[in-house]
């Protein structure tokens, strides 16, 4: 069969299409995979500073304990207060071990996504880092999906494959020759059988061939409702990508906004908290520990303050936690990491 009007030219833009779309798939895994690993790196992150700041408020818990028992030797402190610090001291031990676990389990699902063999090998995280600022505007982030969006890429390339295929049927109209032979060697000649002669040969070797040609007619209205309707489906199926795309660019868009308010509001939580809040807290548990001296506290206030200070130390950290997140979010809707141009 030899396809005429360019039919393989069709065919094979519409298997570069394919091909073009499966590669940006694995952008799209590849993307989606970074994302996860970035998450889980700052959910560690966050996991071991809470492990240090737990093991800090212990050993602060542990010295006033030894302060307690000092002042309840010489009959200025009650029993009932040094249980109650070695209670708040098991309660934090308790919280650490939970923690612990928590960086074991998030340790293996990071070694587990970069394919590491040994699930337990140590995850080192940076203690500290400074929170990058984006500088971008909005018509800037718009190019950057538009242009770098492996979703919105894939859509595009469903479109362009459509259109290949569209092109590839309305050429399904243009007929097809068909070209065939035979050839046939008899060494005993050319047989002939009869009902009322008997089988004769002549004894002499012959060769038989013949040729063939045919011409396919699929313009014809039986067939050529066959191709329309084909055609009018990929172009429905054009449109509706269109419109899925619209659409989701419009969701990205306005995803964008969100996790750029959800990145200011936690940047400013997170001054507030390094400029006033955590150093507050440090003071008044001082000035705490110092009227203990003197009697007049109760330990009770002591170790209310002690944990609401390790409470807004913890929101501390969660503040910059979901300030990473929005940004590893940003980066996921973009596809790619932001480089240092859009960066301060």
């Amino acid at each position: 069969m030899i396809p005429l009007g360019g039919k393989i030219s069709s065919m094979q833009k519409v298997a570069e299409s394919e091909l073009r779309l499966t590669v940006n798939k694995l952008e799209e895994l590849k993307n989606e995979l970074i994302s996860k690993i970035k998450m889980k790196y700052y959910e560690l992150w966050k996991v071991e500073r809470e492990i240090e700041l737990q093991k800090e408020n212990i050993d602060q818990l542990k010295n006033l304990e030894k302060s307690l028992l000092l002042l309840y030797q010489v009959n200025r402190a009650n029993q009932s207060d040094l249980i109650l610090a070695q209670s708040e001291i098991a309660k934090n031990e308790f919280d650490l071990l939970n923690l612990e676990r928590k960086r074991n389990t998030l340790t293996k699902e990071i070694n587990f996504l970069i394919g590491r063999e040994n699930l337990n090998q140590q995850v080192v995280t940076i203690k500290e880092f400074q929170l990058q600022e984006l500088n971008l505007t909005n018509e800037q982030f718009d190019s950057l999906i538009i242009s770098l969006n492996p979703e919105l890429k894939s859509m595009e390339f469903m479109i362009e494959m459509n259109k290949t295929e569209i092109q590839a049927n309305r050429k399904e109209l243009i007929p097809d020759l068909m070209i065939g032979g035979m050839i046939k060697r008899m060494p005993n000649g050319m047989i002939l059988t009869s009902k009322r002669l008997p089988v004769m040969t002549n004894g002499k070797e012959e060769i038989m061939f013949g040729v063939m040609t045919s011409i396919n007619l699929p313009f014809a209205p039986w067939s050529k409702k066959k191709i329309n309707y084909k055609i009018e489906e990929l172009e429905n199926n054009i449109r509706s990508i269109e419109y899925e795309k619209v659409n989701m660019f419009q969701q990205m868009r306005k995803e964008v906004q969100s996790l750029l308010l959800i990145m200011k509001s936690n940047k400013d939580l997170i001054k507030l908290y390094e400029d006033k809040v955590l150093s507050s807290f440090d003071n008044v548990y001082k000035l705490q520990l110092t009227e203990l001296e003197t009697g007049r506290i109760l330990i009770n206030s002591i170790i209310e303050t002690n944990r609401m200070r390790l409470m807004e130390k913890m929101k501390y950290l969660m503040a910059i936690l979901e300030y990473q997140m929005a940004l590893i979010e940003l980066e996921k809707i973009i596809g790619q990491n932001l480089s240092k141009e859009y960066l301060r």
